[in-house]
């Protein structure tokens, strides 16, 4: 998975922060809380008091955990489980002493909204639809930047006097044939999208709430 770039600007959980040389113990933070989110790299800070980066033995329960700094280390976990469990070890010579082990809940990324034309519902006019005639997923209000979800398929339904019109789309634009409707459309007239399937970062399908527009 391309690593993905996110603001270490955050609140950091310090779950152990003293340990004397003797009796050394790890200190823990997850740099994004003491969650971590399914399908993503989590940075994670790790250190402990007076021991070198390079004599930690560093584990975690489900998924893997990769060094890439000084104390910084990505974390990545599969879907399927509620928790993990990171396990730190300090070597010296050939003994092997461990210093902590630290919990953290696994949280699926919350689905997406929906923007059609520029707007997650309302009223839209014909000339802004065909000039912008796509479907974006947006991940609103995420601690995460750079969170990318790919819409695979929607339904285009509308009516056209008494008959109801349903249009399947593939993709995250309008296709030739709903576009050729949204034309033919009158002012005042109802369309909607739905079944809206999007593919996330974790590589789930989720199908998300209809979008309702009308037609200026």
């Amino acid at each position: 998975m391309k690593k993905l770039s996110v603001c270490m600007l955050a609140v950091i959980l310090a779950l152990s922060v003293m340990a004397q040389p003797q009796n050394p113990r790890a200190v823990v933070a997850a740099t994004k809380m003491n969650v971590v989110y399914a399908g993503l790299v989590n940075p994670i800070s790790i250190a402990v008091p007076e021991v070198s980066d390079d004599d930690l033995l560093v584990s975690v329960s489900s998924g893997t955990i990769t060094r890439t700094g000084p104390g910084e280390y990505d974390l990545n976990c599969g879907s399927g489980v509620n928790e993990i469990t990171i396990s730190v070890s300090c070597k010296s010579g050939s003994t092997t002493t461990p210093v902590g082990t630290y919990s953290f809940r696994v949280k699926n990324v919350p689905d997406p909204i929906i923007v059609f034309s520029g707007k997650k519902g309302g009223v839209l006019t014909k000339e802004s639809i065909i000039a912008n005639p796509f479907l974006i997923a947006v991940l609103e209000n995420f601690l995460f930047d750079g969170i990318a979800f790919n819409v695979v398929s929607y339904t285009f339904a509308t009516t056209q006097g008494d008959k109801n019109i349903e249009q399947t789309c593939k993709g995250n634009r309008l296709d030739a044939q709903a576009l050729e409707l949204i034309k033919n459309l009158e002012s005042g007239t109802k369309f909607s999208l739905e079944s809206i399937k999007v593919v996330g970062p974790d590589g789930i399908e989720r199908q998300l709430p209809s979008c309702y527009f009308k037609i200026l």
